[in-house]
């Protein structure tokens, strides 16, 4: 049988991630807003949470990736993360419920667009 590399084995993991929260109705036709994330993360087994948790982290991580972008082409960012800052899975979930903590009337927004609302407001930019 053949080996599979780490980083292969992490986008199985993702793609897998993605494939389990597609069967929950709420993900089905559009993206699940934040509480309903925060509500799957929550009642997952500890081995479909590190999914869920990398599937959040993946969407920081190309949120992290654009903001770059922008400031390179427009010479602006979106929120501005300490530079050497490595984030880790949790800690993503841990931002964005501490948002929706404070900002209810965001729970029932996309997950990826409170995601973003929640890095604007942890690391703004002065």
């Amino acid at each position: 049988m053949k080996q599979v590399k780490p980083a292969a084995h992490r986008l199985l993991e993702i793609i897998l991630a993605l494939a389990i929260a597609s069967s929950f109705g709420t993900f089905a036709n559009a993206e699940a807003s934040a509480d309903r994330f925060l509500q799957i993360y929550d009642q997952a087994n500890p081995k479909d949470k590190l999914i869920f948790g990398k599937v959040l982290g993946s969407a920081q991580n190309g949120m992290a990736w654009s903001n770059e972008a922008l400031q390179q082409e427009h010479g602006f960012r979106l929120f501005c993360a300490p530079e050497h800052m490595a984030f880790v899975d949790q800690q993503v979930v841990a931002i964005m419920r501490e948002f929706v903590k404070n900002h209810p009337e965001r729970q029932g927004a996309p997950y990826g667009m409170v995601l973003l609302l929640a890095l604007k407001e942890a690391f703004p930019c002065k």
